[in-house]
């Protein structure tokens, strides 16, 4: 697990699920005004990506943070979805869009 600049984990997961939880309650339900369905469907995102970081990787879902999202663990997640979840195209593109509103 990745350290922040003093070293501790504990913080880079903490801000990792109050990004998250800031990127749901201001970001998407207020600051973009975006529809239920929508908000739903970037919620699913992470929602599979925690569970897959936890089946695939092996990370406990209370040490998941800001470190997991690499451009290596993206990439096998949208691989994922598209072979094992047989995604289409359109939805890996769609999640990865939410992922990247989320980096942004």
């Amino acid at each position: 697990m990745p350290r922040d600049a003093d070293g501790d984990t504990a913080a880079m997961i903490d801000s990792f699920f109050q990004l998250l939880k800031g990127f749901f309650l201001q970001r998407m339900a207020a600051g973009r005004k975006l529809s239920p369905q929508s908000v739903s469907s970037y919620r699913d995102v992470f929602s599979l990506m925690l569970r897959w970081l936890c089946d695939e990787r092996g990370t406990d879902a209370s040490e998941v943070g800001m470190g997991e999202l690499t451009a290596e663990n993206i990439e096998e997640f949208l691989l994922f979805l598209a072979e094992r979840r047989n995604n289409s195209a359109q939805t890996v593109d769609c999640r990865l869009a939410a992922i990247k509103a989320f980096c942004s």
